[in-house]
């Protein structure tokens, strides 16, 4: 059995044992068609729990459980970890891809052929009062340095899970920020 962590538990909704659950995929998680859910601290040690309900809110995910029925429940939980089983995920369209597939890939750049760093997470931005979210790749370079690369087609070459790269283009244009250490986030129309 895979696990895959895909959140976790932020606090009580309501007083009959639901929660909220914090995702850095936001409205498209894979919460929104679980069945199943593991929750621990970490893969070894989370207990399954049987989905009842999911619904996103504005800024996190509503969950029901069959075996959690209160509040005080749910706050032992806080801040546990949120796992799905790789089986149980729909699977993705071409092109399309979990984040915890990607996680652990080294971002190449496909002008040079050099490794900008290690996949580490998707972070994700809402641009406010236009209801657009913009998601960021973030890489880890060799010397701990995150590297933020806008989840756009125009920087966003090919995802190879086979041989675990994911190829990068047009990152000239980020040079100067990622030296300068502030990072700009771009909007979807690059």
């Amino acid at each position: 059995m895979k696990l895959l962590k895909i959140g976790k538990v932020l606090k009580p909704h309501g007083y009959k044992g639901s929660f909220t659950v914090s995702t850095t995929t936001g409205k498209e998680s894979a919460l929104k068609s679980a069945i199943r859910l593991f929750i621990g601290a970490d893969e070894g040690t989370a207990k399954p729990y049987q989905v009842v309900e999911t619904a996103w809110m504005p800024k996190a995910w509503k969950i029901t459980v069959q075996e959690v029925e209160s509040e005080e429940a749910v706050e032992k939980m806080r801040d546990l970890n949120v796992f799905v089983e790789r089986s149980d995920l729909p699977k993705t369209k071409s092109g399309e891809y979990y984040v915890s597939d990607l996680i652990g890939l080294t971002g190449i750049d496909s002008e040079t052929q050099k490794s900008i760093g290690t996949f580490s997470e998707l972070q994700e931005l809402a641009i406010s009062q236009s209801n657009i979210v913009q998601h960021t790749w973030i890489f880890k370079n060799s010397e701990g340095i995150e590297l933020q690369v806008p989840a756009v087609p125009h920087f966003i070459g090919s995802v190879d899970l086979l041989n675990r790269r994911i190829f990068l283009k047009n990152l000239r244009e980020l040079e100067d920020e990622w030296k300068s250490h502030i990072f700009i986030y771009f909007s979807p129309s690059g």
